[in-house]
């Protein structure tokens, strides 16, 4: 079982990871990410309801959309929209009702 870490902490292994060449720095992060935001709808269906990788934050979806859009980590970016659109229309949605 992995600590929770804020997600500035993850973008910081991501970005070190890759720029020093630090495999296990970068693989690291790279789990977690790929955890919170899967690609298949088998790991989809098995996520849990709240983070257990990165610790949420205010706009963390952004910030990992950009991070993601940063390091060129594709797989992770539909889960990552959907999420971020799904966000926003329960937002627009509360406000309006």
């Amino acid at each position: 079982m992995r600590h929770i870490l804020p997600f500035p902490a993850v973008a910081a292994m991501l970005r070190l990871g890759s720029k020093y060449d630090l495999v296990q720095l970068r693989e690291e992060a790279l789990l977690r990410l790929r955890f919170e935001f899967p690609s298949t709808l088998q790991e989809w269906d098995r996520l849990p309801m709240d983070y257990t990788q990165i610790l949420t934050q205010k706009g963390i979806l952004f910030d990992i959309i950009n991070l993601a859009l940063e390091q060129g980590i594709v797989s992770i970016l539909p889960s990552a929209y959907y999420l971020c659109t799904d966000d926003i229309v329960s937002q627009v949605f509360k406000r309006y009702t």
